[in-house]
């Protein structure tokens, strides 16, 4: 679990967030009369310093402030170890600092007193939704404007990467190979957008006249990967969509470790996109989300925010698409239909 610092109890409590209600003013426009402070009118500056020194509230951090917002974008993830997440951390990064924001980085499984104490050291958050429990949702939410990645809550922006139209394309597609069976490996605690998925593929499978079979696992990760197997061979599947390329991956070599050949007998699909998936041997076939395009909506939607105008409260769904490579081929005994 990465350790997040620990604010001390004479630091201050209040956010910026704090001082722009306390002043009747937006958050924007409290971060550039604090560092600007020839801006706006002096009216404005002398309410926004008053609740800054009644809140006691004092940056810790210099900000790459501009004209747009704040300096400081804090982005709560979870299992940090996970390729896909250091991918959209370094994305989001990217587009942080292309709009002139710092970012700091946090586990969001940490304890909920540390996300608290995190939350505290920022003027904005992103979070991973789907692994976040609604309590420290509500704290997040409490501290700053909060943008929500893959999950929703009513009242704040969410970014979705919409799976659930290429799932089905991924199951038109493997019809097309002349499989007739689909297994569908997940485990047994799913988040909205992995139900979304598991969904879209049953119901397209139904629409194809072809079975569906769902290989719901639990336990440590290599036993979900031995058990989805075994459900696999027991139930005479010819292709598994996994729920992630880790998943894949692992259900390719534990299929080899039995002797089964892939595509050969059974074709495997993943999701993410993960470079590892390209390297693999064979590489795998995937659902490739949209990783740059999401954490460029979320930092707009954080600036947009900050700035005092419309809310953009709301979904904001991105396109995922499908990326064929050479984990999938034509069903056993089959050749591949025109």
């Amino acid at each position: 679990m990465a350790k997040m610092r620990r604010v001390e109890a004479s630091e201050p409590r209040s956010s910026i967030v704090d001082v722009a209600r306390a002043a009747g003013v937006s958050a924007s426009t409290v971060s550039r009369v604090l560092s600007s402070p020839d801006f706006g009118r002096a009216e404005t500056r002398s309410r926004v310093l008053a609740a800054a020194r009644e809140l006691a509230w004092n940056r810790t951090r210099t900000p790459r402030a501009d004209a747009s917002g704040v300096g400081t974008i804090g982005v709560m993830l979870s299992q940090l170890e996970n390729p896909f997440f250091a991918q959209l951390a370094t994305a989001l990064l990217e587009s942080a600092h292309r709009h002139d924001y710092s970012l700091l980085l946090g586990d969001i499984d940490s304890s909920l007193d540390d996300v608290a104490e995190f939350a505290r050291q920022c003027d904005a958050l992103v979070a991973w939704a789907p692994s976040v429990h609604e309590p420290v949702l509500a704290e997040l939410v409490g501290h700053a404007p909060t943008v929500m990645l893959n999950g929703e809550r009513p009242g704040s922006p969410s970014v979705i990467a919409d799976g659930a139209d290429v799932v089905a394309e991924v199951v038109d597609y493997l019809v097309t190979l002349g499989h007739r069976h689909i297994g569908y490996a997940t485990t047994t605690e799913q988040s909205a957008s992995l139900r979304s998925r598991l969904e879209s593929a049953r119901r397209r499978s139904e629409l194809r006249g072809v079975g569906f079979t769902i290989l719901s696992s639990s336990g440590t990760a290599a036993q979900s990967v031995k058990h989805s197997a075994d459900l696999a061979v027991a139930a005479g599947v010819t292709a598994v969509l996994a729920q992630n390329d880790l998943a894949a991956m692992a259900l390719i070599r534990e299929f080899s470790q039995r002797g089964l050949t892939i595509p050969g007998d059974i074709s495997v699909v993943g999701c993410d996109d993960n470079p590892a998936a390209r390297l693999c041997l064979p590489s795998v076939t995937t659902i490739a989300i949209p990783l740059a395009d999401i954490a460029e909506t979320a930092i707009r939607l954080v600036r947009s925010c900050l700035a005092g105008g419309p809310s953009p409260a709301g979904e904001h769904r991105l396109p995922s698409r499908l990326v064929v490579r050479e984990s999938t081929g034509p069903a056993p005994g089959t050749a591949r239909r025109p």
